[in-house]
């Protein structure tokens, strides 16, 4: 306890010191805390089903098209339960389909999916009350069953048990209400907008129906089943189905993956690569507060050898020292720890959407664990340096010198530069690693998507079956369009069944032959994704037609079928010849003419490549769900609200699925990059400010111990700007060797960035010239100014006897 007050009373005598310490020591341990909050809640926490390590997700392969992944169909859903051992039959598939909540004052849309009854047993999920999903439902029939999730029966039906059994209106339809979830289950994981879980049913043609690949699927791995093992199965069993199905499976093959790598996909990545960059700001705060502790060491060295000359052993000294390290923690530390809650409040809401568990991530009692085990390490490190620097004083030095600093010896200058050069090193690594996200997050950026960026709204508007024949579709929707392009301010409207940016909307592929065209082998049949449209679409979102025409109503009418095509479907499959005008055979349309070519568009997202696409007439094919959208140049809330108040008019049951502007969905489709960009950014700038600290600190310090060098010189006759240059070029030689390591080290560490950059190599000349640039001039600029206070030293007052 007298160490501790001893050491309470010795901080406060050096409170400028002290506090640089307490505040540099809280900015790293609450960083550090509040990073491996998000790392533990996302990427070490279970994702709450049973034996999660055994899930996977299927997909299909096309070797026409390397690395790419599809989903599958009803017939592989039916070949992997029935025709492989690798999942014990434990296979499910699922979709999202999304329903209207009806028979209350208001209707309500809510999330929904259409799942397989095996999913539950696949998740090893248990119901709250009620049951799960019997092998029956999956039968034509016999599906109007819904099963809820506990958060939906607690805020919609107030948790009451009678409800099981009872029917609930969906989309003006009734369906029975067989079972509650568990509390806290979700899937898929961190999805709370999901509510509802409707039986798949499949009919005998559709089970038959190879091609028909756009369902998601979970499976589990069988007893002592690996996953290596399962793909070696898959892809026997994907060769066995192109011998006996060679229209509709040559070419394609099955794999499998890890449900939890599904999930996370480079999200994994990007956690860890911070992980890694709020470590090296940790390392350069320890070494920022080495440097202070180095250099007050040297002021109380003194003190140190007036106890040893009157008998104070060294274990005594290390316990001063280790008190005032433990108390400088426990200080730190505290603070931290309310800088990584806010911290993680912050990363909470800028974190992408669709990261599973966001809400919660928090400070739960592994990451205090790890907050108090960061502030402990620490503590230990900074007690072990300022004994090893005070313990060993030379006595007869000190004492004869009266603690001079200007006589003190040149180890501890040694070790604050070699510190302050470890400094520099490490934010050289961040600014590097930060300055390539930068640059590949401003290219991508400059990414024209192929369709207008502003001022167009869209709503997404599903027709419930059981009050909409499909022969109700079309006119529903062309009616709902002409009635928007006829409100003020509107100058194009239109609809498509799958909107660019967005989740949600149908968009298929289907393989198609063009006459006088063969394909090369059975595995590179053309193929394209197809999205139906309404007339004033193109207009509408401000894609280019690049020859041809857009749609007319008449298109959907006739035994003629239009279509028209992308650019990458023409270069791809039409390359030399004029497409208008030409045909393309398709097995549910027969021959489509081709009446126009649109400009390609990033459909998936920024970085996403371009596809063949075919655009066709609405009503050729209808759907329930499409996307309306509209271009005007009043505020989209005004838009959004005028569309809304037609759709109420027209249904007042329908709820619209979402409502959006396309800048919102694109400022989505960025989140991710944006998140590793505003980061690494942060945390590069952070290591940038410690190190700048550092440089000053050394070239303060060393000015203070050449006070009387520097004011012989001056009564010397020496010029001021020539000692400023000298300081500065000392300073900057300190800075040029950490730069040096810095390159070197960051040359192997951006390797890792691969991932998360967007048209720029790791070795960017231009970001390593232009971090080396800035790190010289904030470097000059942090030495400059003790080189200025040292030419305005007094030489008569520094040529005294201290």
């Amino acid at each position: 306890m007298s160490n501790l007050k001893a050491a309470v009373r010795s901080l406060l005598s050096t409170p400028g010191p002290t506090l640089a310490v307490i505040l540099t020591l809280a900015v790293a341990i609450g960083a550090n805390t509040a990073i491996f909050s998000v790392v533990e809640g996302v990427l070490l926490s279970p994702l709450g089903y049973g034996e999660e390590d055994q899930l996977v997700v299927v997909w299909a392969l096309s070797e026409s098209q390397t690395g790419e992944t599809f989903r599958l169909s009803p017939a592989d859903y039916r070949d992997l339960r029935e025709g492989t051992e690798a999942f014990s039959g434990q296979v499910a598939l699922y979709r999202s389909i999304g329903s209207t909540l009806t028979g209350l004052e208001e209707p309500a849309r809510v999330g929904s999916l259409s799942v397989t009854p095996r999913l539950f047993s696949v998740l090893r999920a248990q119901p709250a009350t009620g049951q799960f999903f019997t092998e029956e439902a999956e039968t034509p029939g016999h599906n109007k069953q819904v099963v809820i999730t506990h958060a939906c029966w607690m805020r919609r039906f107030g948790g009451d048990p009678s409800i099981i059994g009872s029917a609930i209106e969906l989309d003006s339809e009734p369906y029975t209400l067989v079972g509650v979830a568990q509390e806290g289950f979700e899937f898929p994981p961190g999805n709370s907008e999901v509510e509802l879980y409707f039986p798949m049913a499949f009919s005998n043609r559709v089970m038959l129906d190879r091609d028909h690949r756009m369902f998601d699927s979970v499976a589990r791995l069988g007893p002592g089943v690996t996953l290596d093992g399962a793909k070696t199965q898959l892809q026997a069993m994907a060769a066995q189905l192109a011998r006996e199905f060679p229209d509709s499976n040559q070419g394609w093959s099955l794999t499998a993956r890890p449900l939890r790598q599904e999930l996370l996909g480079d999200l994994s990545t990007t956690l860890w690569v911070l992980s890694c960059a709020v470590f090296l700001v940790l390392l350069i705060a320890c070494a920022n507060i080495a440097n202070v502790l180095v250099a007050r060491s040297s002021k109380t060295r003194r003190e140190i050898a007036v106890r040893a000359a009157l008998g104070a052993r060294g274990l005594g000294l290390y316990h001063r020292s280790l008190a005032e390290s433990l108390v400088l923690g426990l200080v730190g530390g505290g603070l931290g720890i309310p800088l990584a809650y806010w911290g993680v409040m912050f990363l909470r809401g800028f974190l992408p959407r669709n990261i599973p568990r966001v809400e919660s991530i928090g400070l739960d009692a592994p990451v205090l664990l790890f907050a108090a085990g960061l502030t402990l390490a620490c503590t230990l490190l900074f007690g072990l340096l300022a004994a090893l620097r005070t313990m060993t004083p030379d006595l007869s030095l000190l004492l004869k010198t009266g603690g001079s600093s200007s006589t003190q010896g040149g180890g501890g200058v040694r070790v604050r530069q070699l510190l302050v050069m470890v400094e520099v090193a490490l934010a050289i690594v961040l600014l590097v690693g930060a300055g390539l996200v930068m640059t590949s997050f401003w290219r991508l950026t400059e990414i024209d998507p192929g369709f207008r960026q502003q001022d167009v709204v869209s709503v997404a508007v599903k027709l419930p079956g059981s009050r909409y024949s499909r022969d109700q579709f079309k006119p529903f929707f062309q009616n709902l369009v002409d009635r928007i392009g006829q409100l003020p301010g509107i100058e194009a409207a239109g609809a498509v069944s799958d909107l660019p940016m967005s989740d949600i909307g149908l968009g298929f592929e289907m393989e198609f032959s063009v006459p006088g065209l063969d394909a090369a082998s059975p595995s590179s049949r053309p193929n394209a994704e197809f999205r139906l449209v309404l007339p004033g679409y193109f207009q509408a979102m401000g894609m280019k037609m690049v020859q041809g025409r857009p749609f007319e109503r008449l298109d959907a009418e006739g035994e003629r079928v239009a279509g028209i095509v992308n650019q990458t479907l023409v270069r791809r499959y039409l390359s030399g010849v004029n497409p208008i005008g030409r045909k393309l055979n398709m097995a549910m349309l027969g021959e489509v003419e081709i009446v126009g070519v649109v400009a390609d568009i990033r459909h998936q997202g920024l970085q996403s490549k371009y596809e063949s696409e075919v655009y066709l007439p609405y009503g050729r094919i209808s759907t329930a769900e499409m996307h309306v959208v509209a271009q005007s140049g009043l505020e989209s809330s005004t838009v959004s609200g005028a569309i809304l108040e037609v759709l109420g008019e027209m249904d007042p049951q329908l709820a619209p699925s979402r409502v959006a502007a396309i800048s919102d969905l694109l400022w989505e489709a960025t989140a991710q990059p944006r998140f590793n960009t505003a980061l690494l950014s942060g945390l590069a700038l952070c290591a940038a400010f410690l190190a700048l600290i550092g440089i000053y600190g050394i070239v303060a310090y060393s000015v203070s111990q050449r006070r009387r060098e520097i004011g012989l010189r001056l009564a010397l006759g020496a010029d001021g700007a020539a000692m400023q240059v000298m300081v500065v070029r000392q300073a900057l030689t300190i800075v040029l060797a950490g730069a040096a390591l810095g390159f070197l080290a960051a040359l192997g560490a951006t390797r890792f960035l691969g991932q998360l950059l967007f048209q720029v190599r790791p070795t960017d000349p231009a970001t390593y010239a232009a971090v080396l640039a800035a790190v010289i001039l904030v470097g000059a600029l942090s030495a400059w100014m003790p080189a200025r206070r040292a030419t305005r030293i007094d030489p008569v007052k520094a040529l005294r006897v201290e």
